[in-house]
């Protein structure tokens, strides 16, 4: 395996989604993703990659990236709640979001 760098780069809620949803769509994540758009794909495969499977061809990948979305959600609610910055109708408006995104998937009624 040759020698490799690793580059991080901050991006704002939405231009992350966005780009997390691409990956998605094209069944890779989104380190390979990145490496497509700039066409720098590694020399070697890492040892450490798993493979996917055939059995991500059933995975819906709206419900996936719905998935990560309410989990970021939930995740910026309880940072909020810890330093004490939240209002409850946020909270609460966030929670019902939630709730009909899940109807949409029918996990809800």
């Amino acid at each position: 395996m040759g020698n490799y760098k690793q580059v991080k780069v901050n991006l704002e809620l939405d231009a992350y989604e966005k780009l997390e949803q691409e990956a998605i769509s094209m069944n890779i994540n989104l380190a390979q993703y990145f490496r497509q758009k700039v066409g720098a794909e590694l020399s070697t495969k890492s040892r450490f990659r798993k493979n996917r499977t055939d059995n991500t061809e059933k995975i819906n990948h709206e419900v996936l990236f719905f998935l990560s979305k309410i989990s970021k959600e939930i995740n910026e609610i309880t940072e909020k709640l810890e330093y004490g910055n939240i209002d409850t109708r946020l909270i609460l408006f966030t929670l019902i979001e939630i709730r009909e995104g899940l109807k949409k998937f029918e996990v809800v009624k």
